[in-house]
C-alpha cells in the first residue's frame, strides 16, 4: 500500500477520517476505473522499456545563479514599496523564459568553482556578492562564456555595504556599461523585434562604453539604453536594466542565443517541452510532451530515433503528431 504520506499516490480512497477525499488510484468502491485503466498502460510502458529510461543523467550547458544573500538584500531594499516584485520574481522571469525555449538548465549557487562547468550562465539580480564572484564571471566572459545579467546585480558587497565604485561594480567591463541614475519606471516601454512590453517596479539609467544598445526606453526624458549586448574577450555578455513582459524577453533570449524556440534536433516550441537525457547505455532519450488541449505537430531535424512506446523509426524530416497531453518518447539510434 502506498497509503501513509501525502507525497505518495494512494492504491485507493480510504474510508474514513481527515483525508477522506484525498482520492487514490481506486475510488471509493474499489472498483477499476479510468485512472486505474491510465495506470495500467503506464505500467506496462514501463515493464516494456522502464530499463532504458532509468538512471538518466544530464549535462545542461546553461546555468540560472540562486543567492540567498541577494535574496535577503532585496527583501531589506525592495524594487518598489508599492510592489510585491522580489528576488525570486526576477529569478522566475528569466527561468520561465528558458523554458518556453526548450532550454534545460541548472540552478547553481554563486560557486566560481562551478562556472567553468556551464558554456551560458543567468545571474537574476545579484545584489550581494563578493568580488572573487564578480571576478570570477568575469573571467567566465573572457574564456568564451555567455553571460546574462540583471538589474540589480553586483550593487553590494557580501555584507551589503554598497559598493563606492562604478556600477555595475567589477562587471562593467565584462558588460560595457555604466550607470549612475536609476528610477521606478512609469509609462515606459521596451521593444524588441517588433514586441513592446512595459518596463516595471525598477529601472536603471544605462551608459554605453563598449556594449550596443538592443533597446532603449521609450519615454520623453528617461531615453537611456534597457538592454544592451558586449562582446568581451572570446565571450558575449547581455545586461538588463529594468524588468519587463516575458514575451519581449522571450525575443531577446531568441536573438541572444541564437534561436527562434526550437533546437537542432527537434521543430518543437511550446506548448511542446523537450526534456533529456542520457541512459546507462550511453544513449540519448528524449521526452516530447504536449501541454495543451491540441494536437501538436514536431518535426524532427537530425538524427534517427526509435519511439519506445511504438517502436516506430523516426528520421530526419519526419513529423510527429502528438495528441492533447500525449508524450512521446525517443531514443537515438
Amino acid at each position: 500500500s502506498l497509503v501513509g504520506s501525502e507525497m505518495c499516490i494512494r492504491d485507493s480512497s480510504i474510508h474514513n477520517a481527515i483525508e477522506s477525499y484525498w482520492k487514490g488510484v481506486l475510488s471509493h468502491d474499489l472498483k477499476p476505473n479510468r485512472l486505474y485503466r491510465e495506470c495500467c498502460v503506464i505500467g506496462n510502458e514501463f515493464k516494456k522499456f522502464g530499463n532504458q529510461i532509468v538512471n538518466l543523467k544530464k549535462n545542461n550547458r546553461f546555468a540560472v545563479i540562486a543567492d540567498n544573500a541577494s535574496l535577503t538584500g532585496l527583501n531589506e531594499f525592495k524594487l518598489n514599496n508599492e510592489s510585491d516584485t522580489n528576488y525570486n520574481s526576477i529569478f522566475r522571469w528569466l527561468c520561465d523564459t528558458l523554458y518556453l525555449l526548450n532550454i534545460e538548465y541548472d540552478v547553481i549557487p554563486a560557486d566560481p568553482a562551478q562556472f567553468v562547468n556551464y558554456d551560458n550562465i543567468l545571474v537574476p539580480a545579484l545584489y550581494s556578492a563578493s568580488d572573487e564572484v564578480l571576478l570570477a564571471l568575469d573571467s567566465f566572459v573572457q574564456n568564451g562564456g555567455n553571460l546574462i545579467v540583471t538589474f540589480k546585480s553586483c550593487f553590494s558587497d557580501e555584507h551589503l555595504k554598497i559598493h563606492s565604485d562604478v556600477q555595475p561594480y567589477i562587471l562593467n567591463k565584462a558588460l560595457g556599461i555604466t550607470y549612475d541614475e536609476f528610477t521606478l519606471p512609469v509609462n515606459v516601454n521596451v521593444t524588441f523585434n517588433g514586441v513592446t512590453s512595459a518596463a516595471k517596479d525598477w529601472m536603471e539609467m544605462v551608459n554605453t562604453t563598449t556594449a550596443k544598445a538592443l533597446c532603449t526606453y521609450e519615454h520623453k526624458v528617461w531615453n537611456a539604453a534597457a538592454v544592451t549586448e558586449n562582446s568581451y574577450g572570446k565571450g558575449r555578455a547581455m545586461y538588463l536594466g529594468t524588468y519587463f513582459g516575458e514575451d519581449t524577453l522571450l525575443e531577446i533570449f531568441k536573438y541572444f542565443f541564437k534561436t527562434d524556440g526550437f533546437d537542432k534536433e527537434f521543430h518543437a516550441a511550446y506548448p511542446v517541452v523537450v526534456k533529456r537525457g542520457i541512459n546507462n547505455d550511453g544513449c540519448s532519450v528524449s521526452f516530447l510532451l504536449n501541454y495543451s488541449n491540441d494536437t501538436q505537430n514536431v518535426i524532427c531535424n537530425t538524427g534517427s530515433y526509435k519511439s519506445l512506446t511504438d517502436d516506430a523509426i523516426i528520421s530526419a524530416g519526419q513529423t510527429l503528431s502528438l495528441k492533447p497531453w500525449d508524450i512521446c518518447i525517443l531514443l537515438k539510434s
